[in-house]
C-alpha cells in the first residue's frame, strides 16, 4: 500500500489496486478476512503522508505551503507508522505455521527487485525533483507518467519506443470489423 499511495488520488482506487494481489495471497497463508481488511484500512489511513500523496499537493495548493516542505515533512511519520504496523503484524502472527508456504529461491527475489526498482524509486525521485526545484507539483505529474514507460521500453531492449506504436497499430487494427 505505502508504494502506490496517493498516487491515484483516491484511497479507495489505491485499496482496489492492492486487494487482488494481497488477499489471495494472504488467505492462502491462513489469514481471516477481518485481520486482512484491518490491515488493508490501517496502511490506507497512513498512507496519506506519503509523498507523492495527492493530499499534500492539494493542501500545498490552497494554503501556499511549499509542497517540497510537505513531501519531506511527511516522509518521516510515515516511516514510523509503516514500520510500528511491522512490529505489530509480526506480534501477531509470530506463531503462524508457516510449513505450507513455498519458499522463493533468492535469484527469484533479486529478478523481481530487478523488475520493481523502477516503481520502488519513483516516489524517490519525484520527491527529489520537486524538493530540489527542478520540477512542480504539476510536472512531477509527467514526470510519474515518462519514468514507467521509459523503463518499459529499457527492459524490452526497445528504447525508440515502437514496441508503445506496435501495440497502438494493434489496438487500432482490432477495432475494424474484420477482426
Amino acid at each position: 500500500m505505502y508504494l502506490v499511495s496517493g498516487i491515484s488520488g483516491s484511497k479507495i482506487a489505491d485499496m482496489a489496486a492492492i486487494t487482488p494481489v494481497l488477499f489471495p495471497e494472504m488467505e492462502k497463508r491462513g489469514a481471516k478476512k477481518g485481520e486482512l481488511v484491518a490491515l488493508l484500512s490501517a496502511t490506507g489511513a497512513q498512507t496519506e503522508t506519503i509523498p507523492p500523496s495527492i493530499v499534500l499537493i492539494t493542501i500545498g495548493s490552497v494554503t501556499g505551503v511549499s509542497i517540497a516542505a510537505l513531501f519531506t515533512g511527511g516522509i518521516l511519520p510515515a516511516v514510523v507508522l509503516g514500520l510500528c504496523l511491522c512490529v505489530v503484524v509480526g506480534w501477531r502472527y509470530r506463531h503462524e505455521d508457516l510449513s505450507k508456504v513455498a519458499k522463493v529461491p533468492k535469484r527469484d527475489i533479486f529478478r523481481f527487485l530487478l523488475i520493481a526498482l523502477p516503481a520502488i524509486s519513483l516516489p524517490f525521485v519525484i520527491r527529489a525533483a520537486v524538493v530540489e526545484g527542478i520540477a512542480t507539483a504539476t510536472e512531477v505529474s509527467t514526470l510519474a507518467w515518462c519514468t514507467p514507460f521509459f523503463w518499459a521500453c529499457w527492459f524490452t531492449g526497445n528504447l525508440t519506443g515502437s514496441a508503445w506504436r506496435l501495440s497502438w497499430w494493434k489496438r487500432q487494427r482490432c477495432q475494424a470489423p474484420l477482426c
